[in-house]
């Protein structure tokens, strides 16, 4: 988006991030009415993130599951700033003047999972080495096998 319309500021940024997020709520929104499962992978704000994903469970009648990717905040922060540093994110990201926001966020708990009535698995991230991918794969292997001999429509 940045690449076409351009990059600026901070509040740009936002705006972009905004935009991002609207336009993935109507791709699961027309996913999950074409009786599609969907996958939503982002950095979701729990309070901000909670009554779209609500509204999209009730007008599709459909089960959701969440895997929350925790880490202590200042491994968070320093990969943050590692990212950063090495220049891998989009620079309409502004990153360098939103650490202090990103830090008051996770002190806040702002990005601990999105409230929603679901199955959620909480995965530790801090030591990437001592991650269990097999538990990760068979929570979603347990909730895809159950919905698909359920219909949720």
């Amino acid at each position: 988006m940045a690449d076409s319309l351009g990059s600026g500021d901070c509040s740009l940024s936002k705006k972009y991030g905004k935009t991002s997020f609207d336009i993935q709520f109507k791709i699961l929104d027309r996913c999950l009415a074409a009786n599609t499962s969907v996958i939503a992978e982002t950095y979701f704000h729990g309070k901000l993130a909670t009554g779209a994903f609500e509204r999209l469970m009730a007008d599709h009648s459909c089960s959701a599951i969440q895997i929350v990717l925790s880490s202590d905040p200042d491994v968070i922060i320093q990969r943050f700033k590692d990212r950063n540093m090495r220049g891998e994110r989009h620079s309409i990201h502004a990153d360098s003047a939103v650490v202090s926001e990103l830090e008051r966020a996770l002190a806040a708990e702002e990005y601990n999972g999105v409230p929603i009535h679901c199955s959620t698995l909480v995965v530790d991230t801090t030591d990437f080495a001592s991650v269990n991918v097999g538990s990760i794969c068979e929570f979603v292997h347990r909730y895809s096998v159950s919905w698909s001999l359920s219909p949720q429509k």
